[in-house]
């Protein structure tokens, strides 16, 4: 099993959080969770420099070899 880690910086994240109706500050405290979680990432991308579906395509290759 792989960990991802998908993020962006503080103002796109609370722009995104906005628009989906979230507590004002939920995406400044999601980056405080995110730096807190006790794990090592094996894909880590910035959501704000590639695309969801480059995303996507990265961490599908990634799996070969890994089922």
């Amino acid at each position: 099993m792989q960990s991802v880690l998908v993020t962006a910086g503080r103002d796109c994240l609370e722009e995104r959080c906005a628009a989906r109706g979230y507590e004002q500050g939920f995406g400044r405290w999601s980056l405080t969770a995110a730096d807190r979680l006790p794990r090592e990432y094996d894909l880590t991308f910035d959501s704000e420099r590639m695309g969801t579906q480059e995303c996507a395509v990265a961490v599908a290759s990634s799996w070969n070899g890994h089922g």
